[in-house]
């Protein structure tokens, strides 16, 4: 079990409580110096009860937010409450390995990098959407080349840099403080919008760890978070992205793991 009592974990989340629960249930197997819980979603008994009950297990900080507050202002708000170096963000929907602690190896030992994420399982294999953002005209093209250099840690981690990761990621949280999400996203965008604004303020890079695989579990939402996650609100996200950053599209290329390209792994 790697180490992670210097760590804080960061979730946001709205409505998915047995997935969120999953996700909690995983961490009790580390010992953290805090848990931090964005809940912008409605709050039931049931939600209640389970507070309650990691909150016995957990160093949980529940953070009750107005109802679809958004993910951009969840997660600044987690940023805001961290009070550690390092701030592991996950989804809800997400469950963690018992090496997770060995992301921290890359940020202590390669000081440029701001944030070092991990390799998806998914029920259908392994998945990584890590890739590098270029500008080409108006349109933005997301694309991994197939030239990156495979570094190691002092320990044998190895990890590649890319301008783009996913989220299951274990940020500097002075890096978090240079360059947050902007918190007019509610979903859709938000995370593009977070990398491509890091490119453009040139201080940080970020890293994919190839030994680090994190369990992915989006299947099975209900019908309401598929309505609060389709639909209308993530159109004007992209209108909404597009007109901020002056493109006319975004072209999705080849990923660093995409069973439908024969990704690396």
């Amino acid at each position: 079990m790697s180490e992670t009592s210097g760590t804080t974990v960061g979730i946001k989340t709205f409505l998915r409580t047995s997935k969120l629960r999953m996700c909690l249930e995983s961490l009790t197997n580390h010992a953290w110096h805090s848990v931090i819980v964005a809940d912008d979603g409605p709050i039931d008994a049931k939600r209640e009860r389970m507070y309650a009950e990691l909150a016995e297990r957990l160093p949980l900080q529940l953070l009750r937010l107005e109802f679809d507050t958004g993910l951009g202002a969840g997660r600044n708000e987690i940023v805001r409450q961290c009070q550690t170096d390092h701030l592991l963000m996950l989804d809800d929907d997400q469950t963690v390995p018992g090496n997770i602690g060995d992301l921290s190896e890359v940020l202590d030992e390669a000081s440029e990098i701001g944030g070092v994420s991990c390799i998806w399982i998914e029920r259908d294999g392994l998945k990584c959407t890590a890739c590098d953002i270029s500008i080409d005209g108006s349109r933005l093209i997301k694309e991994c080349r197939a030239d990156h250099e495979i570094r190691r840690t002092t320990a044998g981690q190895r990890y590649v840099v890319f301008d783009f990761i996913p989220n299951s990621t274990m940020f500097r949280t002075a890096c978090l403080r240079d360059q947050a999400w902007d918190p007019i996203y509610k979903i859709g965008k938000e995370h593009l919008d977070f990398y491509l604004s890091h490119k453009k303020l040139g201080k940080w890079r970020f890293a994919v760890s190839m030994d680090v695989r994190i369990g992915h579990h989006p299947e099975g939402s209900s019908k309401k978070y598929a309505r609060f996650r389709g639909g209308k609100r993530v159109k004007v996200s992209e209108k909404y992205f597009l007109d901020k950053f002056g493109v006319t599209e975004v072209i999705e290329g080849r990923k660093f793991i995409d069973p439908q390209h024969g990704g690396k792994g």
